[in-house]
Protein backbone atom coordinates (compact mmCIF):
# COMPACT_ATOMS: atom_id res chain seq x y z
CA UNK A 1 0.00 0.00 0.00
CA UNK A 2 1.06 3.66 -0.53
CA UNK A 3 1.85 6.20 2.03
CA UNK A 4 -1.24 8.43 3.54
CA UNK A 5 -2.35 10.94 1.05
CA UNK A 6 -1.52 14.22 2.01
CA UNK A 7 -4.91 16.43 3.23
CA UNK A 8 -4.39 19.00 0.13
CA UNK A 9 -4.30 15.77 -2.00
CA UNK A 10 -7.69 14.88 -0.73
CA UNK A 11 -9.30 18.11 -0.85
CA UNK A 12 -7.95 18.41 -4.41
CA UNK A 13 -9.30 14.95 -5.67
CA UNK A 14 -12.50 15.50 -3.64
CA UNK A 15 -12.88 19.25 -5.08
CA UNK A 16 -12.55 16.87 -8.55
CA UNK A 17 -15.24 14.89 -7.62
CA UNK A 18 -17.70 17.86 -7.14
CA UNK A 19 -17.18 17.15 -3.23
CA UNK A 20 -19.18 13.51 -3.92
CA UNK A 21 -15.72 11.11 -2.59
CA UNK A 22 -16.90 8.76 -0.52
CA UNK A 23 -16.43 9.59 3.14
CA UNK A 24 -15.19 5.95 3.66
CA UNK A 25 -12.63 6.26 0.58
CA UNK A 26 -11.38 9.15 1.83
CA UNK A 27 -11.15 8.22 5.60
CA UNK A 28 -8.92 5.40 3.75
CA UNK A 29 -6.70 7.78 1.84
CA UNK A 30 -5.96 9.45 4.73
CA UNK A 31 -4.02 5.94 5.72
CA UNK A 32 -3.35 4.82 2.30
CA UNK A 33 -3.18 6.75 -1.19
CA UNK A 34 -3.60 4.23 -3.00
CA UNK A 35 -2.19 0.67 -3.50
CA UNK A 36 -2.60 -3.01 -4.50
CA UNK A 37 -4.21 -6.19 -2.93
CA UNK A 38 -3.21 -9.44 -3.97
CA UNK A 39 -1.50 -9.14 -7.07
CA UNK A 40 -0.23 -11.75 -10.01
CA UNK A 41 2.06 -11.18 -12.52
CA UNK A 42 -0.09 -7.79 -13.07
CA UNK A 43 -2.91 -10.50 -14.55
CA UNK A 44 -4.92 -10.03 -11.37
CA UNK A 45 -5.21 -7.77 -8.33
CA UNK A 46 -6.88 -4.88 -7.24
CA UNK A 47 -5.41 -1.24 -7.91
CA UNK A 48 -7.09 1.02 -5.67
CA UNK A 49 -6.56 4.27 -6.99
CA UNK A 50 -4.49 7.40 -5.41
CA UNK A 51 -5.74 10.99 -5.36
CA UNK A 52 -4.14 11.96 -8.57
CA UNK A 53 -5.14 8.26 -10.29
CA UNK A 54 -8.45 8.94 -9.39
CA UNK A 55 -8.66 12.52 -11.17
CA UNK A 56 -6.03 10.95 -14.46
CA UNK A 57 -8.26 8.03 -14.81
CA UNK A 58 -11.98 9.77 -14.81
CA UNK A 59 -10.60 12.76 -16.81
CA UNK A 60 -9.23 9.56 -19.53
CA UNK A 61 -12.62 8.10 -19.27
CA UNK A 62 -14.79 11.52 -19.81
CA UNK A 63 -11.91 11.88 -22.82
CA UNK A 64 -12.77 8.53 -24.65
CA UNK A 65 -16.36 8.87 -23.77
CA UNK A 66 -17.49 12.20 -24.27
CA UNK A 67 -20.75 13.05 -23.80
CA UNK A 68 -21.79 9.14 -23.45
CA UNK A 69 -19.42 9.32 -19.80
CA UNK A 70 -22.10 9.33 -16.71
CA UNK A 71 -20.42 12.28 -14.62
CA UNK A 72 -22.08 10.79 -11.36
CA UNK A 73 -18.95 7.63 -11.31
CA UNK A 74 -16.20 8.01 -9.75
CA UNK A 75 -13.49 5.07 -10.22
CA UNK A 76 -11.28 4.24 -7.92
CA UNK A 77 -10.35 0.96 -8.40
CA UNK A 78 -8.38 -0.93 -11.55
CA UNK A 79 -9.01 -5.00 -11.54
CA UNK A 80 -5.19 -5.55 -13.10
CA UNK A 81 -4.84 -6.85 -16.26
CA UNK A 82 -8.69 -7.01 -17.23
CA UNK A 83 -9.74 -3.36 -18.45
CA UNK A 84 -12.49 -3.35 -15.52
CA UNK A 85 -13.20 -0.99 -13.17
CA UNK A 86 -14.82 -0.50 -9.85
CA UNK A 87 -16.88 2.77 -9.49
CA UNK A 88 -18.62 4.70 -6.93
CA UNK A 89 -21.52 5.59 -8.93
CA UNK A 90 -23.30 8.23 -6.59
CA UNK A 91 -27.25 9.71 -6.23
CA UNK A 92 -28.52 12.69 -5.88
CA UNK A 93 -29.07 11.87 -2.32
CA UNK A 94 -25.10 11.91 -1.87
CA UNK A 95 -25.44 7.71 -1.35
CA UNK A 96 -23.48 5.44 -3.74
CA UNK A 97 -23.43 2.31 -5.04
CA UNK A 98 -20.29 0.25 -6.11
CA UNK A 99 -20.33 -0.42 -9.58
CA UNK A 100 -17.90 -3.15 -11.65
CA UNK A 101 -17.31 -1.59 -15.15
CA UNK A 102 -15.45 -3.22 -18.33
CA UNK A 103 -14.76 -0.08 -19.68
CA UNK A 104 -16.12 -1.12 -23.50
CA UNK A 105 -19.72 -2.35 -21.73
CA UNK A 106 -22.43 0.25 -21.73
CA UNK A 107 -23.36 1.45 -18.32
CA UNK A 108 -26.67 -0.76 -18.32
CA UNK A 109 -24.70 -3.73 -18.00
CA UNK A 110 -22.24 -2.62 -15.11
CA UNK A 111 -22.93 -4.83 -12.05
CA UNK A 112 -23.73 -3.43 -8.45
CA UNK A 113 -21.01 -4.78 -6.47
CA UNK A 114 -22.21 -3.18 -3.21
CA UNK A 115 -22.89 -0.10 -1.03
CA UNK A 116 -19.99 0.30 0.99
CA UNK A 117 -16.76 0.27 0.38
CA UNK A 118 -15.70 -1.34 3.76
CA UNK A 119 -17.66 -4.06 2.86
CA UNK A 120 -16.37 -3.86 -0.10
CA UNK A 121 -12.58 -4.07 1.64
CA UNK A 122 -13.63 -6.65 4.16
CA UNK A 123 -14.89 -8.94 1.20
CA UNK A 124 -11.85 -8.58 -0.79
CA UNK A 125 -9.57 -9.85 2.16
CA UNK A 126 -11.50 -12.58 3.69
CA UNK A 127 -11.64 -13.89 0.06
CA UNK A 128 -7.98 -13.45 -0.25
CA UNK A 129 -8.55 -11.66 -3.64
CA UNK A 130 -10.84 -14.46 -5.41
CA UNK A 131 -11.28 -13.59 -8.63
CA UNK A 132 -15.11 -12.21 -9.00
CA UNK A 133 -15.46 -12.23 -5.31
CA UNK A 134 -17.54 -8.39 -5.59
CA UNK A 135 -20.24 -10.34 -6.75
CA UNK A 136 -21.24 -12.24 -4.02
CA UNK A 137 -21.89 -8.93 -2.15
Amino acid sequence: MNSPATIENILKCDAYCKQKLPEEYKYFLKYYDGGILYKYENLGGFKFLSTQEIIDANELQKTIYEEYWDGSIIFFCELLGTGEYLGFKISDTASYKIVHSETAQHEEEWIVAGNSFDALIELIISEKGKECCWFQT
